[in-house]
């Protein structure tokens, strides 16, 4: 699979793009929601994980852009957010978005 990651941390996107690698997945990054809405029309991504909180766009208005303009086609936008409460769930599917996962998204094992 082709995944866009997007998240202003850069160590965030290096951890994700690690782990997704080593399953076999491409990945793209892009460090806020305008790059994410031109990578997302540009590489067509089969799957996005979206940060919410990222500078010059959030991952709300990120989502909202790319589901109008690639409506034709099915992209599942899964939210990455340290919010995990049931308005925080309400306003990622508000945005378009599918689903959404809680960070921490990993741990360190020594």
């Amino acid at each position: 699979m082709k995944i866009l990651v997007v998240d202003d941390d850069h160590t965030n996107r290096l951890v994700l793009k690690a782990m997704l690698e080593k399953e076999g997945h491409q990945v793209i990054q892009a460090e806020n929601g305008r790059i994410a809405v031109g990578y997302a029309c540009e590489y067509l991504p089969d799957m996005i994980l979206m940060d919410v909180m990222m500078p010059e766009m959030d991952g709300y208005e990120a989502t909202t852009m790319i589901k109008e303009k690639l409506s034709s086609i099915f992209i599942p936008v899964i939210f990455i957010t340290a919010v995990a409460d049931s308005d925080a769930l309400a306003k990622c599917i508000e945005a378009g978005g599918d689903d959404f996962i809680t960070k921490p998204l990993f741990c360190v094992r020594r």
